[in-house]
């Protein structure tokens, strides 16, 4: 008798290929391991997405949570696509019923649900600090998984949130302030052939820190492990200082811009272009230029290894979602886009001001985009770059952000985008500041 495949020798395929819609009949007579490899996809998906938001009269920090089952994502892709049908053509019928006008209210509130009201907050947060100006969070994430979430404000003070105990801990605080939206980026050593290594949540300073002292401090590490962070077998270790970026620390107006992480590998860039991609190796502390031109992304990219690709928004607009085989890079000749999928037609009247890509697991993504209110300052005409006369009863008043649920799966050999819900949230009393 041949002996079957061990676990994780085959890449999962639905027993039809484009039949997305799980066939229980046809499940059950699949191989054994590619039955192990479904559910264990199934257990990976993410149940909760974070929003930490900000209350604009009391500056109150909140931790919201979305349960993607009801907000995101519609039980089958059947549902998806004839929803996504039914959106398109009421789209089409809002753009003929005004004339080609897309930049309003009436336009979003077409291709997108209303999150209103917002969940309740799970926690409320409020950062100490100087009195001589008011206190901020400078880092939300997660560490570990979906439930642990990590904080630090402008001191550098830090605390850990479970929400799966509702239970606060304090860790150690960082070495320096990393300054506003620090890039918090997780290492899993552990999982990724480095037994006996804790995992690992990197803080990197988005730009060098103010005192030239302390440009050697604007990249750390916290080390952790274990299933229970709270146990006391498995504290959090401490934050440990690593070689900062050679182009943060040459360069004082240097930002970073697209990043990635591959395995135990950190890939960044510049935003400046021009100025190459430097990796940094994790487990021997080492940076170094491998190319000289940027990551083809805008922001934080996501590596998924069961498709040996990374996927981002693409760097200039419209943001699309697109995919780039980063395995074999060459010094010269930047990474080829394999695929790029429309998640919605942005307006050319509005402004992007926070673009992110959430990774839900299992194929699954939030794409994250924040826009500025379309009304017009007293300085602006009344059109705008489109040449279309604003329609001032229909302006959004508010900044406000889309999250858009997609789904990435193999047809064919190639791979499809599944587009399902797409909510919006106005800036009116609370201001979406960290998606996780």
């Amino acid at each position: 008798m041949t002996p079957k495949p061990k676990f994780g020798s085959a890449t999962f395929m639905l027993p039809t290929s484009c039949k997305l819609d799980l066939d229980l009949r046809l499940l059950l007579l699949a191989p054994e391991d590619e039955l192990i490899r479904f559910f264990v996809l199934e257990m990976m998906k993410r149940r909760f997405l974070n929003l930490v938001t900000e209350n604009l009269d009391t500056g109150l920090y909140s931790l919201r949570r979305l349960d993607l089952s009801s907000h995101l994502f519609y039980p089958s892709v059947a549902a998806a696509e004839a929803a996504t049908a039914r959106t398109e053509a009421a789209i089409m019928a809002n753009a003929e019923a005004q004339a080609g006008y897309k930049h309003g209210l009436r336009h979003l509130r077409t291709m997108a649900t209303s999150l209103a009201p917002l969940p309740d907050a799970t926690i409320n947060l409020r950062p100490c600090g100087p009195n001589r100006f008011r206190p901020s969070l400078d880092l939300v994430a997660l560490l570990g998984d979906e439930s642990r979430i990590l904080c630090a404000d402008t001191t550098g003070r830090t605390a850990l949130y479970d929400a799966s105990s509702h239970a606060v801990m304090c860790v150690p605080d960082l070495w320096t302030p990393k300054g506003p939206k620090a890039i918090p980026i997780s290492i899993t050593l552990g999982s990724d052939g480095h037994p006996g290594q804790r995992d690992r949540l990197c803080v990197l300073g988005r730009r060098p820190l103010p005192d030239p002292g302390d440009r050697e401090r604007c990249f750390e590490q916290l080390s952790y492990g274990g299933d229970d962070v709270f146990s006391e077998d498995h504290l959090i270790q401490y934050w440990s200082p690593l070689p900062p970026p050679p182009f943060l620390e040459n360069e004082p107006s240097a930002v970073v811009g697209p990043y990635t992480v591959v395995g135990t590998t950190i890939y960044a860039s510049p935003e400046e272009p021009g100025t190459g991609t430097y990796s940094f190796d994790t487990v021997s502390l080492q940076w170094r230029l491998v190319s000289n031109w940027r990551l083809p992304f805008y922001g934080k990219a996501e590596y998924l290894p069961e498709l040996n690709l990374c996927f981002g928004l693409s760097s200039s607009r419209p943001f699309h979602l697109c995919a780039a085989d980063l395995s074999a890079l060459n010094f010269e000749r930047p990474p080829a886009t394999r695929h790029t999928w429309v998640d919605f037609d942005m307006p050319k009247s509005w402004m992007p001001f926070h673009l992110d890509l959430i990774n839900l697991g299992s194929g699954r993504f939030c794409i994250v985009k924040m826009f500025e209110s379309t009304e017009p300052s007293q300085y602006d005409e009344a059109y705008d770059d489109t040449g279309e006369a604003f329609n001032l009863p229909d302006l959004i008043r508010h900044d406000f952000a889309v999250l858009t649920g997609v789904e990435v799966v193999p047809c064919d050999g190639k791979l499809r985008m599944i587009k399902h819900m797409c909510k919006y949230h106005l800036f009116e009393d609370d201001t979406i500041l960290w998606v996780l």
